[in-house]
């Protein structure tokens, strides 16, 4: 499209693999890594990467910007990405900030990681957090986390909901 023509990098988010390929991490890669071979594209892993866990990261300096005197951090886990970035940040800057990971437990892959010594595929079910549902933690960033993370919490559905929900009370009681 008129996007794609005027930047020079494409993303695919699951479109034209979606529609393809059956459901399946391991089919899903292969496809992508066709895509990019055939395409002459780069893929950048969107949380397995050492650049990427770095520039998600910055966001723990506006943090620290924003709260100089923070005492704990809470950080959604999916891939593991974002906390193994914010997470480096905090043990340099601050080392006394307290690094919380929180996982659904319906794609609990960084306990069931920490609990194998390595990262191992998880069954994935349907959760109100599906930007955190990833069938397995990155290897680059569990390679981090066991030194920047001091508490991980799993949640249940009823509690995601919960915490929606308020937040939706506490964004219409401020509007109005």
């Amino acid at each position: 499209d008129d996007v794609q023509q005027r930047l020079p990098v494409r993303a695919d988010l699951d479109g034209e693999v979606a529609r393809r390929v059956p459901a399946g991490i391991d089919r899903r890669h292969s496809r992508r890594d066709l895509i990019a071979r055939r395409d002459q594209l780069t893929f950048i892993h969107p949380f397995d990467n050492f650049n990427v866990m770095a520039g998600q990261g910055t966001m723990a300096l506006e943090i620290l910007e924003q709260v100089p005197d923070l005492d704990a951090i809470v950080v959604p886990v999916g891939g593991g990405g974002l906390i193994a970035g914010i997470g480096t940040v905090m043990r340099a800057r601050k080392p006394a900030v307290r690094v919380i990971g929180v996982e659904p437990e319906h794609a609990a892959c960084l306990t069931a990681a920490l609990a194998a010594g390595k990262p191992v595929p998880v069954g994935l079910s349907p959760t109100l957090a599906d930007g955190l549902a990833v069938p397995q933690i990155g290897t680059e960033p569990f390679k981090v986390l066991p030194r920047v993370v001091d508490a991980l919490v799993t949640v249940n559905e009823a509690s995601i909901a919960l915490a929606i929900l308020l937040r939706i009370d506490y964004e219409n009681r401020r509007i109005l």
